[in-house]
């Protein structure tokens, strides 16, 4: 009796129960999936004008390590307020630094600094190129080495260092994979993708200081 009960209770149930739309679902996730694999793995925007305002802070430090003392300097880098711009093939990019105040003037020193930096981003080469020249520093760490109660920092106005750079890598699945997506923006990577590189890269650094390393 409870075998026969339990059967017609379940034929009524499938009979009188609302519809399932699994496969509904499947369908439209099939769909879904069909229009993404279609969709282009980059997609070009370079002939619209690329206009950006930015903020950033650069420096050039330098550290000197013997043992287990470090001895780092490093010069008083203002926030410079740079503007730039992509259009086509072509983008440039300039900031300037920002008036430092009397009291960071008297607390760090004063820095006098030249940064200049090129990018290459093709379809298969991503290069970079940067000349940094800065004179004037301060030490960043005077009470690791001493009792530092002050609150100007040591300086050192007349050291001044020269860096040279350069690096060129080259992108296997340029294809698929767009570097000027991230650096300058003029296309989209609209599908996810990835991509091997080999490059080379070199540098040249200088340091002069008349009156030493050690303020």
């Amino acid at each position: 009796m409870r075998s026969t009960c339990l059967l017609l209770y379940l034929f009524v149930w499938v009979i009188f129960s609302p519809p399932i739309f699994s496969q509904v679902e499947t369908d439209v996730e099939s769909s879904y999936s069909i229009e993404k694999d279609t969709l282009p793995y980059i997609e070009d925007r370079s002939n619209l004008l690329n206009l950006r305002i930015y903020t950033l802070v650069k420096s050039n430090s330098v550290t000197i390590q013997q043992e287990d003392d470090n001895v780092v300097l490093r010069p008083n880098s203002p926030v410079s307020l740079g503007f730039g711009f992509n259009f086509k093939g072509l983008g440039l990019s300039l900031g300037f630094g920002l008036p430092v105040s009397k009291e960071r003037q008297e607390k760090y020193g004063k820095t006098r600094r030249l940064d200049i930096q090129a990018n290459l981003n093709t379809r298969r080469i991503v290069g970079l190129g940067y000349l940094q020249i800065y004179q004037g520093y301060y030490m960043a760490n005077p009470g690791d080495f001493t009792e530092w109660n002050q609150p100007n920092y040591p300086t050192l106005p007349d050291m001044r260092t020269l860096s040279l750079g350069a690096s060129a890598f080259y992108v296997f699945n340029h294809k698929k994979f767009s570097s000027k997506a991230a650096f300058t923006r003029t296309q989209i990577q609209r599908r996810s993708a990835g991509s091997l590189a080999l490059g080379l890269y070199g540098n040249y650094d200088d340091v002069n200081s008349p009156e030493g390393l050690i303020p």
